[in-house]
């Protein structure tokens, strides 16, 4: 190949074959195949002189593929023009002309080194041949070749080739599939000609897995062993942290907690989990039974704190119970029925407590503790919600101390009352705690405290004023003597005997059972009206479906009253 690099310096017939080639493409024609066919040996290579008489077997020329040469349309030759002949022409005439004549034999060393015709070399850059046929201006080179000799018709003798075998048919290669469309084919990358080659690396061989299944099967297999290893792990470290909780701060605030005698590890935890003094139940018994303290737990009472640890708590319960010192103490006892303002001067009475009680009982602490208990917006007293009992307080409290206590007791009684029938007949908690004001004054007995809030619900039903004198004594705080005729007929909102429905606010403090009659009265009979029976301690009344029983009722009554 032309221009190949090889550690072989370049001949004078390799730089000629370049320099035709380079003037061959300028003029836009083909080098002809055998333009160096017949070209002589540069002098820098040493010849082989062939000895008389040698045979030369011309060697098989291997077979070989050439692709055909693209077809270029020949180019016509100019008009030749008489050349002088060369001194090699004029050499080879006379020796058509004249035999050779017979030299001795030389020695073979005057034929070293020695070229058989003048070299002329090919046409350079420095020297471009002109155009036309670039054979035509050339002198004929001549040469005796090895095991060929010149005749007088500037002929060589060359033996016949052999035939070239045929090559053998070649199986077609598949072809490759065409790149899908819209798709541009990636072009395959070539190595340099000159670029050294890779040598490629052998893959590694693939890894021998063991055990059955398919490797993605054993590898999603280890995976999921992994994951449940990991969920157990963080399962533990939980466990152990809830259990033994390091990191655990000290409790905050006190409660009092009372351990039952005979009460196992399980029970003594729900207890301290109950009251906030242990975050969970089962931790608890957990960590007692891995310190062995399960059966050590004592019973009592004690003081604990609020969010202690586990280790704590049952450090604390493994104590003999420290006996406190009992306090001081004074019970205040108010019963059901009255007002504030009948229970104050009881409450002074009694001198167990400090301060006013009718001032504490409408105090803004007071009033903003009754809104949250149900009481309506902008009501101004908390008649009704000084839930009547006896307080165990401790000496030196004051009233604010007792009515904070009462209000105490009235949530915590309440939650017990059913209010689903009273929201069917519309009424709110705060009119269920006006009606059970009213029973509480009016029933005298325990019996007949659904029937008073029966005759209530009717009147409110028919829409018949509820005439109850109740409600006139507390307007004017008159409970022991007669009421007034006046009094009786004065427009005003306590007056149930002129106006409709229920009074503005409770008329009193009821207790449990007639606020349970007030949400749910006796659906027995439709009564309308109520009287005392007799004038005497009994307080038993007659109840009346119309006004004419009532009015003999009232009748009797009177009569018992004045003796007859």
């Amino acid at each position: 190949m032309f221009g190949k690099r090889s550690d072989q310096p370049r001949t004078a017939d390799d730089r000629a074959r370049a320099a035709a080639a380079r003037a061959a493409r300028r003029e836009g024609r083909p080098l002809p195949p055998d333009a160096f066919e017949d070209s002589v040996r540069p002098p820098d290579v040493e010849p082989r002189v062939p000895q008389p008489y040698e045979e030369v077997t011309p060697e098989a020329p291997e077979p070989r593929v050439e692709a055909p040469a693209p077809r270029v349309e020949p180019t016509p030759a100019p008009p030749e023009e008489p050349v002088e002949p060369t001194r090699l022409e004029a050499a080879s005439e006379v020796a058509r002309r004249e035999p050779p004549a017979e030299e001795p034999a030389r020695p073979m060393s005057d034929h070293l080194h020695q070229p058989t015709v003048e070299y002329t070399p090919f046409q350079t850059e420095e020297h471009e041949a002109p155009l036309g046929d670039p054979r035509a201006d050339e002198p004929e080179i001549l040469a005796t070749r090895r095991g060929q000799t010149a005749t007088a018709e500037h002929e060589f003798y060359e033996p016949e080739p052999e035939p070239e075998p045929e090559p053998e048919p070649r199986e077609p290669k598949p072809l490759r599939a065409a790149p899908p469309r819209g798709e541009a084919a990636t072009p395959r990358k070539r190595p340099a000609p000159n670029a050294p080659r890779r040598r490629r690396r052998t893959p590694p061989p693939p890894p021998v897995r063991t055990g059955g299944g398919s490797g993605g099967g054993s590898r999603w297999g280890r995976r999921a062993l992994m994951l449940v290893v990991l969920v157990v792990l963080v399962a533990l470290v939980y466990v152990a942290n809830a259990t033994f909780q390091p990191f655990h701060g000290d409790g905050a605030g006190n409660v009092k907690v009372s351990i039952p005698e005979n009460s196992d590890a399980g029970k003594v935890g729900d207890i301290l989990a109950e009251a906030g003094v242990v975050d969970s139940a089962r931790f608890f018994v957990l960590n007692a039974t891995v310190n062995g303290s399960r059966g050590d737990l004592r019973p009592g009472d004690y003081t604990l704190k609020k969010g202690m640890s586990n280790e704590e708590a049952i450090a604390a319960l493994t104590k003999e119970p420290e006996v406190a010192t009992p306090e001081p103490t004074v019970d205040v006892t108010l019963v059901e029925g009255p007002s504030r303002l009948e229970n104050a001067p009881v409450v002074k009475k009694s001198k167990k407590v400090e301060g006013d009680y009718q001032k504490a009982s409408a105090s803004k602490t007071t009033l903003s503790r009754i809104r949250e208990l149900g009481a309506p917006k902008g009501t101004k007293t908390a008649e009704g919600f000084l839930f009547p009992a006896t307080y165990t307080l401790k000496e030196g409290s004051s009233a604010q101390d007792l009515v904070n206590a009462q209000l105490d007791a009235f949530e915590e009684n309440f939650k017990s009352v059913d209010l689903k029938y009273a929201k069917r007949k519309n009424l709110s908690r705060y009119d269920v705690l006006i009606i059970a004001s009213l029973i509480e004054r009016e029933a005298s007995l325990a019996k007949e405290r659904k029937l008073v809030s029966a005759v209530i619900y009717n009147r409110l039903a028919e829409g018949i004023p509820l005439g109850i004198d109740a409600t006139t004594r507390y307007s004017t705080g008159n409970w022991t003597k007669e009421i007034k005729q006046s009094e009786l007929t004065k427009d005003e909102p306590f007056n149930t005997r002129l106006r409709r429905g229920l009074p503005p606010t409770p008329i009193g403090n009821p207790g449990l059972a007639s606020i349970k009659a007030a949400a749910k009265p006796s659906t027995a009979k439709k009564y309308l009206y109520y009287v005392r029976k007799k004038n005497d301690d009994s307080g038993e009344h007659g109840f009346y479906t119309t006004y004419a029983e009532f009015q003999k009722a009232v009748d009797r009554y009177n009569a018992s009253r004045s003796g007859g």
